[in-house]
């Protein structure tokens, strides 16, 4: 299959989602193998013609089912029990009632059964059959087959073929199921089927082919959205990341900013602690807190849909937020009137804030409070950091946040535009001390709060830049 674009985004893209359905193909064909093989073993099993073979009566029981013939009425040896004759060998044989009756008609019965040996109760009827074949002269020079024969007998019953392949071929038929159950549900999650729409890009009532969408996409005034995914060329707009899409700005009727919820439920260990996770799909940028006491983290994805003058509706991303300049650039293209106002102003509200995080010479600009709870939740995952928090990252700015993290705690320090500064307090009387960042600060521990109050208290700040409520606070001056 070929990739049709050349752009670097694009192409990009497209390689992710066509390894994505090589992968899952290879897997599908693991899974329907296994599948296939535990039939076909089954299939063996039950008409393949397998003789039994004596010398070979060690175990306790043999899966293998047999098949005998039967031309001559057995001798019921002990109820149910008969001893078969088979050549110059004999074998009990029971489960055969009901061919007996046919036996009688025919004069020949094929039966099938497996091995069984004789233990506990049964050990009388093992007696039986060695005093049958000692009697009648069967296996007199070989004691070891004599014993092996007297110490089976053959289980008959009606073998189906959904039973055989349930008790002796679980395995291939288990895993196989499993395999293409999880395999077809992350075809959905990972995108697999948007292979097809790559090659055959949804578009509204103006259509566009791969080639065109390609020529766009390189002009030099193209701009590339990485979180999102979204280009912004000249006349169409491009969404990559839920299979190719693409819509030219005079075929756009409205815009609309879908706002969903999403939870993840996941619960650390209920020492109060805390572990790191992959985050979902949502926001795989990087790792989250789980918290203990069944604590659940929300996040929200946002989609942006373009409706169409056909009235179709093209999804041209589902991402954590949408830039700013991207919502600019639609309205500089298609005119502010473009947007659906009364969802957007719902949609777009948590965007006004924007918050500056400064950690290890590095800076973040953060436009929305889940993009800003994303990244603190990253740093107080750490051990050790050093962050100071300020709506335009400048160390003269107030008000402003100074927030340190140990591996068990963090404490923040709050400076306010009047210049007070106030201090985390954890409601404790002990006073002694404990080393942050490794060992740059000696901090009171009654200054150390849980992380999960820390997070609290930041996100609060984001909101209205004041001293949280969540927590406690000392005044230093």
């Amino acid at each position: 299959m070929n990739n049709p674009y050349q752009n670097e985004h694009l192409n990009a893209q497209v390689k992710k989602n066509m390894f994505d359905m090589q992968f899952f193909i290879i897997m599908e064909l693991l899974g329907i193998f296994l599948c296939i093989l535990s039939v076909l073993n089954t299939y063996r099993d039950i008409y393949t013609h397998k003789e039994i073979r004596f010398s070979d009566l060690l175990g306790l029981a043999d899966d293998t089912i047999y098949n005998i013939e039967i031309t001559e009425m057995p001798l019921e040896l002990y109820p149910s029990y008969y001893m078969v004759q088979m050549g110059e060998n004999a074998l009990l044989v029971t489960g055969i009632d009901d061919e007996l009756e046919k036996l009688e008609q025919t004069g020949s019965v094929t039966v099938q059964g497996q091995l069984r040996a004789f233990i506990g109760e049964k050990e009388v009827i093992k007696q039986v059959a060695r005093d049958y074949f000692e009697t009648n002269g069967y296996y007199r020079d070989n004691q070891k087959i004599f014993n092996r024969a007297a110490g089976h007998y053959l289980q008959c019953s009606d073998y189906s073929f959904i039973r055989i392949m349930c008790d002796d071929h679980p395995l291939g038929l288990v895993f196989g199921l499993v395999i293409l159950i999880i395999n077809s549900l992350c075809m959905c999650s990972e995108g697999t089927w948007y292979v097809y729409k790559n090659l055959h890009p949804a578009c509204g009532s103006i259509r566009l082919s791969p080639q065109e969408i390609d020529e766009q996409a390189n002009m030099p005034e193209s701009q590339w959205f990485e979180r999102p995914g979204l280009y912004c060329t000249p006349e169409i707009l491009i969404g990559v990341k839920n299979g190719m899409t693409a819509v030219r700005y005079d075929d756009i009727e409205k815009i609309c900013i879908r706002k969903k919820t999403h939870i993840d439920w996941s619960t650390a260990p209920n020492t109060g602690g805390m572990r790191t996770s992959r985050t979902y799909a949502a926001s795989k940028a990087g790792d989250i807190l789980i918290w203990a006491n069944s604590d659940s983290s929300e996040y929200k994805s946002y989609q942006l849909i373009a409706v169409c003058k056909n009235q179709k509706k093209l999804k041209l991303c589902d991402a954590t937020y949408i830039d700013q300049d991207v919502i600019d650039c639609i309205k500089e293209k298609c005119g502010p009137e473009v947007f659906d106002v009364q969802e957007e102003t719902e949609d777009t509200s948590s965007q006004n804030n924007r918050m500056t995080i400064s950690c290890d010479n590095n800076t973040y600009q953060c436009n929305t409070a889940e993009e800003f709870e994303r990244a603190l939740r990253k740093l107080l995952s750490k051990d050790s950091a050093e962050v100071w928090i300020s709506e335009n990252g400048e160390r003269d700015e107030y008000p402003c946040i100074a927030l340190l993290v140990g591996e068990d705690g963090a404490m923040l320090n709050y400076f306010g535009e009047d210049g007070s500064c106030y201090s985390s307090f954890n409601g404790t009387s002990e006073d002694k001390f404990e080393s942050l960042c490794d060992g740059q600060y000696e901090i009171h521990t009654f200054q150390i709060i849980s992380k999960k109050d820390a997070l609290k208290a930041l996100l609060d700040f984001y909101q209205d830049k004041s001293m949280s409520s969540a927590i406690k606070w000392d005044q230093l001056y």
